[in-house]
Formats: C-alpha cells, structure tokens, sequence
C-alpha cells in the first residue's frame, strides 16, 4: 500500500512539474504551436530579452562606422546612455577634422535614431570687427 501511495505522489509531482514548466515556456513570448521542449522556450526567451541591449562600446562603433571613421581619427566629447520620452537610447559625440557629429543610437537594437554634423568654429570665422 506504502509502494502505491508513494508511486501516485510521484506521479503528481511528475505531471505538476511538466505543467509549470509548460506554461513557464509560454509565458517568455514563444509561440505555444512550435513548442519543442520547456527548456528550449525558456532559453530563447530569456536570450531575447538579454542579447536585444548593445553595449556604449557598440553605440560607438555604429556611430563611427556610419561616418565612416575610425576610433583612432576621431576625439570622443561624450558617450552614454540616456532615456529620452521613454527611449532607451545613448547619445554619442566625437570630433573629426573641425566637425562634431551628433549621434543618437537605440539602446535596444542599435539602430541610428538621429544623427548631425556641424563644422565646429563656424562662429568664429565670421566675426567681423
């Protein structure tokens, strides 16, 4: 009787851990049609979540390259990030050859949001005494 007793909890405990496990491989945002296996879901979905953020460094590196410059020619002014009306971006500045480019690049997928160039001493060349 010990022996059946002991073999129907296990069993229950077997179906509630899969149950958990199930819906916990729902809930991370993968389609519950292609369900391939819980640990599978619950890994891509928390890779998503944690790969989809790029690094200062990487803002960086967009910015430069889409100048088409390279770290050693340019002066970096400023590199952070920011949350500007709730998006999470980073704000890259650098001189290059008299010109300072403004970069605002998403925090989240890397894509340029907004980008400027202006010739630094501008003001200075026009002041006529």
């Amino acid at each position: 009787m010990k022996k059946l007793s002991f073999a129907i909890i296990i069993a229950l405990f077997s179906i509630g851990v899969t149950a958990c496990t199930n819906s916990a491989g729902t809930n991370t945002g993968t389609n519950a049609s292609t369900n391939t296996g819980a640990n599978t879901n619950i890994n891509a979905g928390a890779n998503t979540s944690v790969d989809n953020k790029i690094t200062i460094e990487k803002a960086k590196e967009i910015a430069l390259k889409h100048a088409g410059l390279t770290n050693a020619q340019v002066s970096f002014i400023r590199a952070e990030r920011d949350i500007d009306d709730g998006i999470d971006k980073f704000d890259v500045e650098f001189n290059y050859n008299g010109k300072e480019y403004d970069y605002e690049i998403s925090a989240i997928d890397g894509k340029i949001i907004k980008y400027d160039h202006e010739i630094e001493y501008a003001n200075s060349q026009n002041n006529v005494a």
